[in-house]
């Protein structure tokens, strides 16, 4: 055993990766990824028809097992399916994507932040028209 930082006690494995804690880190499974990955990279290529079939694939995804609740780590596919709706300008269904996203999972998730940019982007809207 060997003492580090903060005088915990530490096995010499934990010296692989120091500053790893798995509540910084992110699990998703592959098959909405891939969507996801799909859509950033046909939106960058201005590949339109392939974007949104990407989006289509994914939104299936999503809705096949939102019910079934035996999809591992589904609050992150919420969490990419919302900011795909948000990058296609369709605030309110990622808004539902993400409230949808926190009711599964209450606690530990990114829709929160997701949902804080959302409103932030609304109030600063609405700003930007009441000062012309």
């Amino acid at each position: 055993m060997h003492r580090w930082r903060f005088d915990i006690e530490t096995s010499p494995n934990f010296f692989l990766s120091p500053l790893y804690n798995h509540e910084d880190s992110i699990c998703v499974q592959i098959q909405p990824y891939l969507y996801y990955l799909q859509y950033l990279t046909y939106r960058e290529l201005n590949q339109e028809h392939k974007q949104s079939e990407a989006l289509t694939k994914l939104s299936i995804f999503t809705e096949i097992n939102k019910f079934t609740g035996f999809v591992s780590h589904f609050d992150t596919s919420l969490n990419m399916l919302g900011h795909c709706f948000e990058l296609e300008k369709k605030f309110e269904s990622a808004w539902m994507t993400y409230k949808t996203s926190l009711h599964m999972l209450p606690e530990k998730n990114a829709a929160v932040l997701h949902i804080i940019r959302l409103l932030w982007h609304r109030v600063r809207d609405i700003f930007t028209i009441i000062l012309k």
